[in-house]
């Protein structure tokens, strides 16, 4: 869920750095984090016990740039799997990974425009 949770988050970031046509992120971007947050609240009261809700990957996540988030994101992943974090192959992946959500994020942003 925590993971979920981060890219959810991610996709609130590609938003404020790259806008999307009809919508202004300085004023709906708080209106869209207070929505993420209690989507994670409402799944997290339907869990059995007490689980702690996950934090975000990083405690400014809101300003950082998509590069940056996508850095966080990956190796707060392998650091709860308890994975070894290879920095030459983090360099490479996180990079395909913004790639492909900032060209698939435009694509969709401008078929939106485009349908408007």
């Amino acid at each position: 869920m925590a993971i979920y949770w981060w890219i959810l988050l991610y996709q609130l970031v590609l938003f404020r750095n790259r806008g999307l046509y009809g919508y202004f992120p300085v004023e709906e971007l708080p209106i869209f984090s207070d929505a993420a947050h209690s989507f994670l609240q409402r799944e997290f009261s339907n869990l059995p016990g007490s689980v702690p809700l996950p934090e975000p990957w990083d405690e400014n996540w809101i300003r950082k740039y998509t590069l940056e988030s996508a850095l966080g994101i990956y190796h707060l992943v392998y650091d709860r799997l308890g994975q070894d974090n290879d920095l030459s192959r983090r360099i490479g992946r996180v990079s395909q990974f913004t790639t492909a959500t900032e060209t698939a994020y435009d694509r969709l942003a401008g078929s939106l425009r485009s349908d408007g």
